[in-house]
């Protein structure tokens, strides 16, 4: 606003507003008394500085959409930034909590599932890697196995031996 006022002052101006009231006053009746040659000069002068003020402003505008997109670009690095730590510290936690719980776990859900299933429907033998550690879950689904497999060996066992001594 200053540089506008700054620049709209002079010759040009006061001299266009001059013929501007003469233009109003004698509206109705004509008359203007203005040379056209003049009237042209004065009208050029204007618009020249208003062009000036035009590309005062139009500079001013690029720098600051030049300003702003850079601020713009700035913050899009950063939230980009943030974005990605937390993706690779949620894949990081994921990674470090999937094997807390498959440690929890003793192995794979589907082979403790295996394991739970042969034992429901009577299979009590069981091939296991015996150099892998067996530890949580797992390792209670093989020991359950076990014993319910030596347990009814043992029953079986009695049942035989009082057959044989006629107990029965």
């Amino acid at each position: 606003a200053a540089f506008f006022k700054q620049t709209m002052t002079g010759e040009f101006i006061a001299e266009t507003e001059k013929m501007r009231k003469i233009a109003i006053e004698k509206a109705t009746t004509g008359g203007f008394g203005v040379d056209a040659g003049y009237w042209f000069k004065m009208q050029t002068g204007k618009i020249n500085l208003l062009k000036k003020v035009e590309d005062h402003f139009s500079e001013d505008l690029a720098e600051k959409a030049t300003i702003l997109k850079s601020e713009a670009t700035n913050e899009l690095i950063v939230s980009l930034s943030f974005a990605l730590v937390g993706f690779l510290v949620a894949a990081g936690l994921g990674t470090v909590i999937g094997r807390g719980i498959r440690a929890q776990m003793g192995g794979e859900p589907g082979e403790i599932e295996e394991i739970a299933n042969n034992i429901a429907n009577g299979e009590l033998s069981l091939n296991v890697d015996s150099s892998r550690e067996q530890v949580g879950a797992f390792a209670a689904m093989v020991k359950m196995q076990g014993r319910l497999s030596d347990v009814i060996e043992n029953d079986i066992q009695s049942i035989v031996d009082s057959a044989r001594a006629g107990d029965l």
